[in-house]
């Protein structure tokens, strides 16, 4: 059932527990399987089915300190809308487009109003092969059969010589825009507009 509502393009989620029995109802006291009516919850909530009010698509771009977040995290929580989707943007920095710019579909964006930004920050650096210059020409070789055998022995090498070890060991959170400012990060969103989301470690 699952997979016949996804390929049909219907929003759909799929929670699968290791223990149980048929008939469980809400699960009351189960602290595993009594958590399906919250996951349920969110889902709902998440997909905009609680509000009378229309989803938007969302974009905009996240930075630190002036540049591009890396990598991370954006959470907006709605503000006095306890019915109003909450909206998670991830930011991984893969693909072709400017660094920490985001686009968040209608079906999983917020509604209009006023939402609280939390960034979090995953990593101070990033490795994409699709940002890669040497990674993109290699795989556009590979792809059109014309890698040769001094291609391969340059691709091992680069691959061995990358520097992958972790580059934050402490996910950085950031709730106000600036340290000091007394108040949280609050955004206004509005239909068609672009935000620019904008935090400060100092």
């Amino acid at each position: 059932m699952f997979s016949r509502l996804y390929r049909a393009g219907v929003p759909v989620e799929a929670h699968f527990f290791q223990n149980g029995i048929h008939g469980t109802g809400f699960a009351l006291g189960d602290p595993i399987l009594g958590q399906w009516t919250n996951l349920l919850h969110n889902w709902l909530l998440v997909g905009g089915f609680l509000t009378s009010k229309q989803q938007v698509a969302l974009s905009g771009i996240v930075k630190l300190d002036g540049v591009p977040l890396v990598k991370g995290m954006v959470i907006l929580m709605p503000v006095n809308d306890a019915e109003a989707p909450p909206v998670i943007v991830y930011i991984n920095n893969t693909g072709i487009g400017e660094l920490g710019r985001f686009l968040v579909s209608k079906n999983q964006g917020p509604v209009e109003g006023k939402y609280k930004v939390e960034v979090r920050q995953d990593a101070t650096r990033w490795v994409s092969n699709s940002r890669e210059p040497f990674m993109i020409t290699m795989m556009d070789k590979q792809s059109k059969g014309s890698l040769t055998d001094a291609d391969k022995k340059e691709w091992s090498e680069y691959l061995r010589n990358r520097d992958l070890s972790p580059s934050i060991y402490k996910q950085r959170i950031y709730a106000r825009k600036h340290p000091n400012d007394k108040g949280d990060y609050i955004v206004d969103i509005k239909e068609n507009r672009e935000v620019l989301i904008e935090v400060f470690s100092k």
